[in-house]
């Protein structure tokens, strides 16, 4: 992962919840799951104790390694994220 490996890391994600209004969403990259769910797994069940609700969503893009990249999606405050 790299330079990204931030983005994969509890603070971050305490970071941008700090920073939410109630009732906030937010989504940033999540890797692919048939690939990344060594890291995937680990960081959802961790941001789950802080936002009140996590997900994941997925898109297809040809280009990318397996043809897909994933999303983490959690909320403050507000339903469900899907």
């Amino acid at each position: 992962i790299g330079p990204a490996s931030v983005l994969f890391e509890t603070p971050f994600y305490n970071a941008m919840y700090a920073s939410l209004r109630e009732g906030g969403i937010v989504c940033t990259q999540g890797e692919c799951m048939w690939l990344h769910v060594d890291l995937i797994r680990p960081l959802v069940d961790s941001i789950s104790k802080t936002y009140t609700d996590v997900g994941y969503a997925y898109t297809t893009i040809p280009t990318y390694p397996s043809g897909q990249i994933g999303f983490v999606i959690a909320t403050k405050g507000r339903g469900s994220c899907s």
